[in-house]
């Protein structure tokens, strides 16, 4: 169980967020979710933020039970009390769920791996997240680049990069991968 008790966060697995309810909508999970801070303190200057307001994002995560998850994050809108700060409101920010993202982070983590290591289409992860082929080709891109350039990883999410970036061939990769039948 997490700090507060509750052993349905703990299964989310999202640091530093809590669920607060779960629904099932058209054969798909829905997660509400917020943050756990409770203050926030203005970019500005400094000065403890009031709650201003409350606004749902959606965005969507990993498959549970074969089913596609959505979170729905409901931020917080901060506002500054300095009457004098140019800084007057704003929302809420996590490393785990990027600005106008469709999937949080581990989902495109996620996403690559299947598509890099497991040998997955495009096409079919799409579907299995219930987001757009150019959404998992995307997350291929950005994670499969990094992984690259790290060397650590999957290659094949590396090399399904480089395919994209038209970068080919792509550099020297340390480990084989055998999941798309490519070898270094």
């Amino acid at each position: 169980m997490d700090d507060n008790g509750n052993a349905a966060t703990t299964m989310l697995g999202l640091d530093g967020f809590v669920l607060l309810a779960v629904s099932h909508h058209d054969g798909e999970f829905e997660q509400a979710i917020e943050t756990t801070a409770a203050e926030a303190f203005c970019r500005g200057c400094g000065v403890q933020a009031a709650l201003h307001n409350r606004r749902p994002t959606w965005v969507r995560d990993l498959p549970s039970a074969g089913r596609p998850v959505t979170l729905v994050w409901v931020k917080r809108v901060w506002r500054c009390r300095e009457p004098r700060c140019p800084v007057v409101t704003w929302s809420e920010t996590s490393e785990a769920i990027r600005p106008r993202a469709s999937l949080t982070e581990r989902a495109r983590a996620e996403a690559c791996r299947r598509v890099g290591q497991d040998g997955h289409s495009v096409a079919q992860v799409a579907a299995e997240f219930g987001v757009a082929w150019r959404t998992v080709m995307d997350a291929v891109v950005v994670y499969g680049t990094h992984w690259s350039t790290t060397r650590i990883g999957w290659p094949a999410c590396a090399r399904w990069a480089w395919m994209r970036r038209r970068s080919w061939p792509p550099p020297p990769v340390t480990t084989p991968s055998t999941s798309l039948g490519w070898s270094t």
